[in-house]
């Protein structure tokens, strides 16, 4: 059986972006996880951090970048999940588009 759970609106423009980048809220997890997803139009991009904890953010459609004054530009294609760790800033940004499903909270350093 599906079952479809409507907590109300849950979408709204991401803080601090510039364009048309949309942040739609999926879960909220009692163990301090956070899961959400972030829709870029074409042209868009968004700062991201600092915070707490790690965050990760994969791509599951279009293409961008991640940009990091400690890594610099890279790119993020389909199922490239970039790190960006606790207390650091980075900017995601998309030219065509791209949509990534981001967690925070939780995490511990990538391999």
């Amino acid at each position: 059986m599906a079952r479809i759970v409507n907590r109300g609106p849950r979408r709204s423009r991401y803080p601090g972006s510039t364009g048309d980048v949309t942040l739609a809220e999926v879960a909220d997890l009692p163990v301090g996880v956070s899961v959400t997803a972030l829709i870029f139009g074409p042209g868009s991009s968004a700062e991201v951090g600092p915070a707490t904890d790690m965050k990760s953010f994969v791509v599951i459609g279009g293409d961008g970048a991640v940009d990091s004054e400690e890594s610099g530009q890279q790119a993020l294609t389909l199922g490239v999940t970039a790190f960006v760790p606790a207390f650091e800033t980075a900017v995601l940004s998309s030219e065509s588009g791209m949509t990534v499903v981001a967690v925070f909270g939780g995490w511990l350093p990538p391999p």
